[in-house]
């Protein structure tokens, strides 16, 4: 597993001539650091959750997209990923990932007084691979890797 650090900093020149150093920004920078022990070839885990949303007149519709990976950071074909959404039927719905891996899950007919809508994956399922939630990859490490808040456009 990789995990993403911004590094951000400044570089100070300092002279022999005893006169004051200067500073400079220096830009941000991106590395990557090794956040755990890789997941087993049998693993599977979110690689990416992101949401959208639509105006729909009087309603609005919450998307998100869903990508699977393997324990080789591949494409995961034919994964079935659950989720329930927080605004609207209280059953859980699901989709079905293609072979780059994603599929969407939508919830329509959104009042426009709802600011926002939470999905949280629950479970995903496949015949040969199992779903290992630490493994799920992140941006933010305060981020919650199976939850996703969508705003109305």
């Amino acid at each position: 597993m990789i995990q993403r650090i911004l590094i951000l900093g400044l570089v100070v020149l300092a002279g022999c001539s005893g006169a004051a150093p200067a500073v400079e920004r220096a830009e941000p920078s991106t590395i990557l650091l090794p956040s755990g022990p890789d997941p087993a070839p049998d693993a599977m885990f979110i690689g990416e959750l992101a949401g959208s949303s639509t105006n729909e007149g009087n309603t609005w519709l919450a998307r998100a997209a869903v990508m699977v990976l393997d324990g080789a950071n591949q494409p995961v074909a034919g994964a079935v990923v659950s989720g329930k959404w927080s605004e609207g039927d209280s059953e859980t719905t699901s989709c079905l990932t293609d072979e780059t891996g994603s599929c969407e899950m939508e919830r329509d007919s959104i009042r426009k007084r709802v600011s926002h809508a939470v999905l949280e994956i629950t479970k995903i399922e496949h015949g040969s691979l199992t779903y290992f939630p630490e493994f799920d990859q992140v941006d933010n490490p305060e981020d919650q890797p199976r939850v996703i808040t969508i705003r109305k456009p």
